[in-house]
């Protein structure tokens, strides 16, 4: 950083000091997360300083990559364990996705778990995201008892993806009165599976047509109107939902 010096109205001088690097520091917060974001992302040290010497003038090297990735990590697990107590969350989104990242200093597709809640207000918050292995109901158990213990209440409302470990591990945790619904947009891929190509827009427009009712009663009656054109017309799309 230059060291330039600032002249006060009353002739007298003091150093300047960058409010957006703090001293001793050569990159800010967003160029940190930036490399290592990169660098999880599966780049390895020498690219990452590749990839980024244009857009740092250079000032990326091996030492700076490790350094900015152990910074994010103090971050990352004091987020991992931050108190859920004061969240006022009503529903919760659970989905289970496959990522690129590095592990052991390879590059490698990794099985993640994920929570978001809904807040009273309608905001949505990410509150939990663990490599756990895959989906299993112990996985899934294990990433609910992270939850429940860092103070996360009973939603009133739970929103899956359909894997039948996350179902049991749910009514492990919180009791089969617990209401659960599957995530209407994996339902659709899954209806979808089930069809042949040539009827996939005929299937989702139907589909849309019963999810986006304006009542419970209408959703119900075009539910079983859906079941009985497509009993007929694909039988294994009836059977699925």
């Amino acid at each position: 950083m230059p060291r330039a010096r600032i002249e006060g109205e009353d002739g007298k001088t003091t150093k300047w000091r960058s409010k957006a690097l703090p001293r001793y520091q050569r990159l800010t917060k967003r160029a940190e997360a930036l490399i290592a974001a990169v660098y999880l992302a599966g780049t390895n040290t020498r690219r990452v300083k590749r990839a980024l010497y244009g857009l740092f003038q250079g000032a990326v090297g091996k030492d700076v990559v490790s350094r900015a990735w152990r910074k994010v990590k103090v971050d990352w697990d004091a987020w991992c364990a931050r108190s859920l107590a004061e969240e006022d969350i009503v529903r919760l989104i659970l989905d289970g996705t496959v990522i690129r990242t590095r592990l052991d200093n390879k590059a490698t597709n990794i099985s993640v778990l994920a929570a978001i809640g809904v807040r009273r207000d309608g905001q949505k918050i990410l509150l939990s995201i663990r490599h756990m292995g895959g989906e299993s109901t112990g996985a899934w158990r294990q990433f609910l008892d992270d939850l429940d213990a860092r103070g996360l209440k009973r939603p009133d409302f739970v929103i899956v993806d359909g894997a039948p470990g996350l179902e049991a591990a749910l009514t492990a945790l919180w009791g089969a009165e617990l209401p659960i619904q599957r995530c209407t947009v994996h339902k659709h891929r899954n209806l979808l599976g089930h069809a042949p190509k040539h009827l996939h827009d005929e299937l989702t427009e139907d589909y849309r047509d019963m999810i986006y009712a304006a009542t419970a009663a209408e959703v119900e009656s075009r539910r079983k109107a859906f079941l009985r054109k497509w009993r007929l017309k694909c039988r294994a799309v009836a059977d699925s939902l």
